[in-house]
């Protein structure tokens, strides 16, 4: 099986928490004998493990091609209009109060009951 993974970063440079989570999870699937895993970075350091395939996203060429709006249009099956789509939208964002069905409505407005603390626990 093939993996594809995207993320900003990877130890050696760890700045919060993804750089761990990704190490562990691209770790924890190299260890599958039927995995091959293919991390994508921002720009890699060129220090990291050899357990996975590292992608610099900073050396993958980007290539533009002026794609006619029909021929797109004909590729991709006709889920909503625009104007459905826009109808859709300004319905969501509309006032929220106006938007939600009354009984959800009016559990929103409901006051939460007070908590009473015995003191002891069980």
């Amino acid at each position: 099986m093939k993996v594809l993974m995207f993320g900003w970063e990877f130890p050696p440079k760890i700045y919060g928490g993804l750089a761990v989570a990704s190490y562990g999870i691209t770790k924890g699937l190299s260890l599958q004998n039927d995995v091959e895993t293919t991390f994508c970075l921002p720009k890699p350091t060129g220090e990291e493990e050899g357990f996975l395939n590292i992608i610099g996203m900073n050396q993958v060429p980007v290539v533009w091609r002026d794609v006619n709006y029909d021929y797109l249009k004909s590729r991709l099956p006709n889920y909503m209009t625009p104007e459905q789509y826009y109808a859709f939208r300004d319905h969501i964002y509309s006032s929220r109060n106006n938007t939600l069905p009354s009984r959800i409505r009016d559990c929103n407005d409901m006051q939460k009951p007070a908590t009473r603390h015995t003191g002891t626990r069980s």
